[in-house]
């Protein structure tokens, strides 16, 4: 399947002190590439988060909010807003801190149905930020909120959507939102961070 690409890495980071969560080196590699990684089939991939924070290829966009913090449908809506030209039917929208996510992408691009495919874990909770959309409900879904979406979580904005829920590989949705959760992969403060 052609897919385009949207990747969240720009929010405060607040439970890890302020660092940024796309820079924690797993198994030699940041987070953000991780997740680059599990996309690096699609037609094209936009980052959103600070640009020069963290090194990405020259083809891949990286883009900043407005306002920067406002939050993931706004993040959302300027990754959108940045895939132009020849985009893509749908859309693969991902968190950055996921560093098993390469396991889910290909069975969410499988299941892709109706206004998209969200992902489901073991547990059966909704990952919003480990789905696949059809570009066109999220657009018709942010134009509904005629440019309001400061703050706004992502299951207000894809309420109206018709998803199909699909379990993901154990594990593969695994965030890191703490120093607990990344001392549960062997990353630490002192050595899993890479300084630019």
């Amino acid at each position: 399947m052609i897919f385009d690409a949207v990747v969240l890495a720009g929010g405060r980071s607040s439970r890890l002190g302020g660092h940024p969560k796309s820079a924690l080196i797993f198994e030699g590699e940041t987070l953000l590439q991780h997740t680059l990684n599990a996309v690096q089939d699609a037609r094209q991939i936009v980052v959103v988060g600070e640009p020069g924070a963290t090194a990405v290829s020259p083809a891949t966009v990286v883009v900043r909010e407005d306002p920067p913090f406002g939050g993931p449908v706004a993040a959302i809506a300027a990754g959108l807003a940045a895939a132009t030209g020849d985009t893509s039917e749908w859309v693969v929208l991902l968190a950055c801190d996921m560093p098993f996510v390469a396991q889910a992408v290909p069975v969410l691009l499988a299941n892709a149905d109706h206004d998209g495919a969200l992902a489901v874990d073991a547990d059966g909770r909704e990952q919003y930020l480990l789905a696949c959309y059809r570009r066109a409900a999220l657009d018709d879904a942010l134009n509904l909120q005629d440019g309001a979406v400061t703050g706004m979580s992502v299951r207000q904005l894809i309420a109206g959507l018709t998803t199909t829920l699909v379990t993901v590989p154990a594990g593969s949705s695994t965030d890191i939102d703490t120093w607990d959760d990344a001392a549960r992969l062997g990353i630490s403060p002192e050595t899993g961070a890479r300084h630019g």
